[in-house]
């Protein structure tokens, strides 16, 4: 039975540790963004962005790390090629169902850990220039999130219903079923997660439309007079069409949520 060998185990188990470091420095950043006489907001954003996807970085790795160290012990000793495939293609029991998801779950783990601080990297880079990217992100994640927890559902209900009645599908059914009667509460937790996780920065100009527009929205309705004043406002402000619409998208779709 081949095992990994240790440079690997050492290269591994090292990525987490470095991470951990370089949030030391990035808070230290965001500190020193904040505070003395000329604070620098713009920077001290992108420094928290930083911060945030190399902490979700550190959060994955440490639970990729644990689950490996618990599939480990219920295994009995590290996990070979071996007992891989006869997990796979052997006459697995419910034990060794699980043991196999789980191994292959934690060999998504890193990816995911990669794409988040990827993710995060991106908008510290970007949401100065890039307009609404805040937004195509937050979507992004959020639907990356609901996918994964659809399929992990679906393949968790699937083996269970195998072990249970021998017709591992049924489970998949009910499990599609559910999430797609719940799926709206579920995308509303994950789009306020991923607001926490990347929040929306404007500029001035925008800053200031979306205050006016809130005013005209008080009683939920634009009256002609007003979208007059508040495209005079756009043009004095050298707003687009584009930035204005997805600029009231979002207060709409704020609004929505409460």
């Amino acid at each position: 039975m081949t095992t990994q060998p240790p440079g690997l185990w050492a290269i591994a188990l090292g990525s987490p540790l470095v991470s951990l470091l370089a949030l030391f420095f990035i808070r230290s950043s965001i500190k020193s963004y904040k505070e003395g006489d000329n604070p620098d907001i713009s920077k001290s954003l992108t420094s928290r962005s930083l911060y945030i996807g190399f902490l979700g970085k550190v959060i994955l790795l440490l639970f990729w790390l644990g689950l490996l160290v618990l599939i480990s012990v219920v295994n009995g000793g590290q996990v070979t090629f071996v007992d891989e495939t006869l997990w796979r293609y052997g006459d697995p029991n419910l034990t060794e169902r699980i043991l196999f998801f789980g191994w292959i779950f934690s060999l998504t783990l890193t990816p995911a850990a990669i794409a988040f601080e990827a993710m995060m990297f991106v908008h510290a880079t970007l949401k100065d220039t890039v307009f609404g990217i805040d937004n195509n992100l937050r979507k992004t994640f959020t639907t990356a999130v609901f996918t994964g927890i659809g399929v992990i559902s679906f393949i968790v209900g699937s083996e269970l219903m195998e072990s249970v009645i021998g017709y591992g599908a049924a489970g998949g059914v009910f499990v599609g079923v559910f999430l797609l009667a719940v799926r709206k509460p579920i995308l509303v937790i994950l789009d306020k997660a991923s607001n926490r996780f990347i929040p929306s920065t404007h500029t001035p100009e925008e800053t200031a439309y979306l205050e006016a527009y809130a005013t005209a929205m008080e009683d939920l309705i634009i009256t002609v007079e007003e979208r007059k004043l508040l495209d005079m406002m756009a043009s004095t402000y050298g707003l687009s069409e584009k930035i204005v619409k997805q600029l009231e998208e979002e207060y709409n779709f704020s609004i929505e949520e409460e």
